[in-house]
């Protein structure tokens, strides 16, 4: 059997690359290169129509031709803001989203119906590549909706570094395959229990604070992960799926957070929790095999890997996660 934690440390030293590019410190941000386009619908044939494109330029939405601006405000950082009316309704009719490279781009529309005390009645669907023409649709079927929030937990998933690196400090400190099944089984039962909890509003937990933790909690296992290198064994060593599952809870407060900034189809509610939370595991497990596919060809491909790179897999952890809490933290008291 191959012993997980003697030979992760070159794949670990690239992976930590990607950790430390210049873009988002980590945080569990939703869908961040998803092109987003809100849809309110104020009164039977007026909407308001609110276009952000962060990541692109010189795309624009096209309604049907009978649709008329109210008003509009000036486009600004690449986004817009205007009132229309339709001489009909706009369901099941198709909104064209024109300019460059429009038909490869990844669109989320949310479907805000009107009379709304809250938002707990949005319905998102998520339109990837070769579909900048899209069919309206006031109620998605349980199969888009299935589709579109499975979509978003992968997407979730690879978007949250500092989830990942949490996962990869725990390969490498575990020693073989049975006590990692228990430890990544322990820690999706607990982030799915709090991601559950929050997003049906039982616990309320601001995100900030829950952002610095779980840093911390990377920190945590650099520093287990340090002492087990001197020879000295510590929680995570002998208790792995206890520690896997503190640090879940918070994990699943970090998802409900972004979850929750979407908004959830509240006729549809388990179907939308449900698939998001597999999708979260499928994205999750991806990254464990493809992580232990690149062990494999490290071991065939150099036999003696330098014991230096150990402490550099440790201290680069340690010094990512200890500047993820302070900016964190900093951001809450500032």
């Amino acid at each position: 059997m191959i012993r997980i934690r003697n030979k992760i440390w070159l794949i670990v030293a690239l992976l930590l690359a990607v950790c430390l590019s210049p873009t988002e410190t980590g945080a569990h941000a939703l869908g961040p290169n998803l092109v987003q386009l809100d849809i309110t619908q104020e009164s039977p044939l007026k909407y308001h129509i609110l276009w952000k494109d962060p990541n692109h330029g010189g795309l624009e939405v096209k309604l049907p031709a009978d649709c008329v601006n109210v008003n509009q405000s000036a486009a600004m950082n690449n986004s817009s803001n205007r009132l229309v009316k339709c001489a009909k309704s706009l369901n099941k009719r198709k909104i064209v989203v024109d300019g460059p490279n429009a038909d490869s781009l990844d669109l989320m529309v949310r479907l805000i119906p009107a009379n709304l005390d809250d938002e707990e009645n949005i319905e998102v669907l998520i339109f990837r590549g070769a579909n900048n023409i899209i069919t309206m649709v006031e109620v998605p079927t349980a199969i888009e909706v299935a589709r579109t929030y499975f979509l978003l937990g992968v997407e979730h998933i690879f978007a949250g570094i500092d989830h990942l690196l949490f996962v990869l400090g725990l390969l490498l400190i575990l020693a073989g395959w049975r006590q990692l099944i228990f430890t990544i089984t322990a820690f999706t039962v607990a982030h799915s229990i709090t991601l559950a909890l929050a997003t049906l509003g039982v616990i309320s937990i601001p995100q900030a604070p829950v952002e610095a933790v779980i840093a911390l909690s990377i920190l945590f296992l650099a520093t287990e992960y340090a002492h087990q290198l001197k020879g000295v064994k510590g929680w995570t060593t002998r208790r792995p799926w206890l520690i896997s599952f503190s640090v879940g809870l918070l994990h699943g407060l970090g998802f409900a957070n972004a979850l929750s900034e979407l908004g959830l189809p509240h006729a549809q509610l388990p179907l939308a929790l449900l698939t998001f939370n597999l999708g979260v595991e499928a994205g999750q497990l991806t990254f464990v095999a493809c992580v232990l596919l690149l062990i494999n060809l490290a071991v065939r491909c150099f036999k003696n890997i330098p014991s230096w790179t150990r402490t550099i897999t440790v201290y680069g952890i340690g010094t990512i996660a200890a500047f993820w809490f302070w900016q964190r933290t900093f951001a809450i008291i500032s």
